[in-house]
């Protein structure tokens, strides 16, 4: 059974295990990052692939351990920091 990933998972808290939904909210994100950056391969841009994308946007489940690199990639890589 999956279970929904919370937005703000804290890095230094317990490791996710088995299957998990994404945060729709992070999948809307994506959504938009992937339109303004339409020349630019998933794995290139988020680092995941063809495949985790596909079901992320059908709402299926995925690996934990692959939302888990996704959410820091997307922290590190996608959202603006801290007085930007």
């Amino acid at each position: 059974m999956a279970t929904l990933v919370d937005d703000r998972l804290a890095a230094d808290g317990p490791r996710l295990t088995g299957l998990v939904l994404a945060p729709p909210t992070i999948v809307a994100m994506m959504e938009r990052l992937r339109a303004d950056a339409s020349g630019i391969s998933v794995m290139a841009q988020f680092g995941i692939s063809d495949n985790s994308w596909r079901k992320l946007r059908l709402g299926k489940p995925v690996r934990a351990s692959m939302i888990e690199r996704l959410l820091q990639r997307l922290e590190e890589d996608c959202l603006p920091k801290d007085g930007d």
